[in-house]
């Protein structure tokens, strides 16, 4: 079980090495999420990330392809169901999912991505999803059977629509 001292430490591990900022995204009339994340993408930007695989910190932006899903997800009732969600970024989707009823596990390639959704997902809806680093090439064997998978703006190169695919088999 989480507790908020957990969350909190999490939250000032992100504090201490990005320059944060924290947005607010309409997700249905009179609601509100507020999303904390890098200020920067640029900032995020390494040399070696880039040689490794040609990596750019993608998921730090908010992206109206989320803003959008995660209107949608907030208008239906999870009720327990479980959603996954590839490509996180910084959670607006997992928070508006959470605050849907569903049972969220959200990932992303990028370590701390997965981190904001959490911090993200327990500030706007109260509780702690299930988050973790996963990598398109070689996927987690856990992660299987949910009644509802989802990702926005996650196709940036031509070949992550082959790991999609493969992902989603």
């Amino acid at each position: 079980m989480t507790t908020p001292a957990a969350i909190a430490a999490i939250e000032a591990d992100l504090h201490d090495r990005h320059r944060i900022i924290t947005s607010e995204v309409q997700v249905a009339a009179g609601e509100v999420l507020r999303i904390t994340h890098p200020a920067n993408a640029d900032d995020l930007i390494t040399e070696a990330d880039y040689v490794q695989d040609e990596r750019l910190p993608y998921w730090a932006d908010i992206w109206p392809s989320a803003v959008v899903l995660a209107r949608f997800l907030r208008g239906l009732r999870g009720a327990g169901r479980t959603l996954l969600e590839l490509g996180c970024g910084a959670g607006v989707v997992a928070s508006a999912a959470a605050r849907a009823g569903f049972a969220v596990t959200a990932t992303d390639y990028y370590d701390d991505a997965p981190r904001f959704a959490r911090v993200n997902a327990w500030h706007n809806a109260q509780v702690d999803i299930a988050a973790q680093h996963a990598d398109w090439t070689a996927w987690p064997v856990e992660l299987t059977d949910f009644d509802l998978v989802v990702a926005s703006d996650v196709l940036y190169e031509m070949r992550y629509a082959d790991l999609v695919a493969r992902t989603l088999a």
